[in-house]
């Protein structure tokens, strides 16, 4: 199998190897419906975005179908044959459908211990083969369960199948896959680049109050990132770079496309559907809302703290009047990411610049592969 393949969890350092190469590697995040690529560069002291570029896939193949990957091969060959990226290493992160996600609770344990305890729950009572699965976690955090205290864990499974074929579709081409990140890793580190520029709360001076004074750390400087793509929304709880929580829901802009064809309403511009347009969505909206307030009631009797008081909205989905919308509805700070200081972008590109949220997280991850959960 060319390359070096690791599906990574968590980082020490985020950047701290990144930031002595003259040359980062290039994001690729892997659609259902198109390819985005983007090459970032810079010091520690900041970071810019050095070239970008999205095309459709050819065709519309399913992601499990052998035509998916000579689809995504031939949009980026396109792309890079224009000259805007250098050097040949990806780092990329697979669909969200082709990633299987399961929850765990288990004993508290050295970490080598839980890596075995992991890979047992996995193979035997999950029965996800690990033979033909590539197998990682995400160690959540410490939960308390009746009078116990133990560790959630959020396990991620990749088809190898599926890895090879993208990885050999990449060689052909002269691109070396160093890295398969998971989609939800990459958004949280975007949103965790993009946190300082977000304005505190109270919630989030309380939080630091309570550390200064030694108390135990509030769980209200997580955030909530929504990534709203065609089909669904992933639903990514973190503090930091650290995931504690993921769920998909079923919503994307295919749920507001039949929305509006339902009532009969024309929407050209999906960023600025109109006030009826908007009025017909509200209901399609309350459901989505309803499963957000769901997971953020799991997640605070689960870690036994502060639900998240902002949230961060990125992908295609990521529109003004929805986040308007979500905010109202949740009583939370919804805004879209940021990431990117490009108009041409804001204008052509569904969802602007937030759009590119997982594709940036890609672009810097530390490819030396800081993967402390990493089960083997």
């Amino acid at each position: 199998m060319a390359g070096r393949v690791l599906l990574c969890n968590r980082e020490a350092n985020v950047l701290s190897r990144l930031f002595t190469r003259s040359q980062w590697p290039i994001g690729l995040e892997l659609g259902h419906r198109q390819v985005r690529l983007l090459q970032a560069g810079g010091s520690r002291s900041g970071w810019q975005v050095h070239a970008l570029a999205e095309r459709p896939l050819t065709g519309g193949p399913a992601v499990d179908e052998p035509t998916y990957h000579e689809a995504v091969a031939e949009a980026v060959a396109a792309i890079v044959s224009e000259g805007r990226f250098v050097g040949t290493e990806l780092i990329s992160a697979p669909p969200t459908s082709v990633v299987q996600v399961k929850n765990l609770r288990l004993p508290i344990m050295p970490a080598h211990e839980l890596t075995e305890a992991v890979m047992w729950e996995a193979n035997d009572r999950l029965k996800i083969d690990r033979n033909t699965n590539e197998i990682r976690f995400f160690n959540a955090g410490e939960v308390r369960q009746g009078t116990e205290t133990r560790q959630e864990v959020i396990l991620l499974a990749v088809p190898r199948t599926f890895i090879e074929a993208h990885v050999e579709a990449m060689a052909k081409l002269g691109l070396d896959v160093v890295a398969i990140d998971a989609p939800m890793a990459a958004l949280a580190r975007a949103v965790h680049e993009q946190a300082p520029a977000l304005p505190r709360t109270e919630a989030d001076d309380d939080a630091a109050a309570a550390l200064a004074s030694g108390a135990s750390a509030v769980a209200s400087d997580a955030r909530l990132i929504l990534q709203v793509g065609e089909r669904e929304t992933q639903v990514v709880i973190a503090r930091g770079r650290q995931i504690s929580f993921f769920k998909l829901i079923d919503f994307g802009l295919t749920s507001l496309r039949e929305t509006w064809s339902a009532a009969g309403i024309t929407v050209d511009d999906m960023t600025q559907p109109g006030e009826a347009a908007v009025r017909a969505a509200s209901g399609v909206l309350s459901e989505l809302v309803r499963e957000l307030v769901l997971c953020l009631r799991y997640y605070s009797v689960t870690f036994r703290g502060d639900r998240p008081v902002q949230a961060v909205l990125a992908g295609a989905g990521a529109m003004p009047w929805l986040a308007k919308g979500l905010g109202e509805q949740t009583s939370m700070d919804v805004r879209c990411a940021e990431l990117i200081a490009d108009d041409a972008v804001a204008r052509t590109t569904p969802g602007g610049v937030a759009a590119w949220c997982a594709a940036c997280g890609l672009a810097l991850h530390p490819r030396a592969g800081m993967s402390a959960g990493r089960a083997a």
